[in-house]
Formats: C-alpha cells, sequence, structure tokens
C-alpha cells in the first residue's frame, strides 16, 4: 500500500485503503474547502524552505496552516519535509534522490506524512502506547 514508504511500529491502523471514487480534490484556500463528516483531509503543502513554488505557494503561511490543522476533527494527513514537533506527528517517511532541485540532482530528501498529535491514535480511552517501549 506504501511501496517505499517506512511506517513506525503500529501506525499503519490509521492508513486505511480509500477508494479513488470518492475522492475530492481542491487547489484552493484550504480554510474555503468544506469538509464533510467523515471525511479524511490530505494536504501536500508547499514544504518550508524550499524555493520550488511559483505564485501563491511561495508566500504560503505555514503557522497559519499549522493552526487550522491542530483544530481539524476529521481524520488530517500532511505531507512535508518538517513540521513542528511538538504539534505533529511523523507516521511515515521515504528518503529518495530530489531530482527536482535546479542546483543539485543528488540530493537526498526525506518525505514525510504528519498527523496532529491531537489526532493521535487513542484505544479505550487512552492514547495507544507503543509495545518497544
Amino acid at each position: 500500500m506504501l511501496s517505499g514508504w517506512r511506517v513506525p511500529n503500529a501506525t499503519t491502523e490509521c492508513l486505511l485503503p480509500i477508494s479513488l471514487d470518492t475522492l475530492t480534490w481542491s487547489a484552493t484556500d484550504y480554510q474555503d474547502v468544506p469538509i464533510p463528516e467523515n471525511s479524511v483531509i490530505y494536504c501536500d503543502i508547499p514544504y518550508k524552505g524550499t524555493n520550488r513554488y511559483a505564485g501563491k505557494g511561495r508566500d504560503f503561511d505555514h503557522d497559519r496552516f499549522y493552526q487550522w490543522a491542530l483544530r481539524q476533527t476529521q481524520p488530517i494527513f500532511i505531507s512535508s519535509y518538517d513540521m513542528p514537533k511538538e504539534d505533529f506527528k511523523v507516521i511515515a517517511e521515504y528518503s529518495r534522490t530530489d531530482t527536482l532541485s535546479a542546483t543539485n540532482n543528488s540530493l537526498r530528501v526525506t518525505e514525510r506524512i504528519f498527523i496532529p498529535r491531537t489526532q493521535e491514535y487513542v484505544k479505550d480511552n487512552r492514547k495507544y502506547k507503543n509495545e518497544n517501549e
């Protein structure tokens, strides 16, 4: 399902198969997208610290997005290289060579999928604990 992705222990329970027929795609301000009940949100935001975005993506307000993401009640998955560790948790990562670099096509980058810590897996009214901890 996540070919090439390394998924840390016990997080795959939140990665359910989704039918592409039920997906709605938007390229607009995330705060303007209506999010119905029982939705799953996936955000591929402009990666902080990169300069490969033209137009409005260049001025993306990451702090505004982080606050919005933390307020979501539907499951949300966010693709990025890095996010504030105190508020977001890595649930999958994939290292690859960045072939889009204008100056270094051998640059290794690690793509990550994050969830807000406010949405960590809960079982029996308590946060999931890794059995290896």
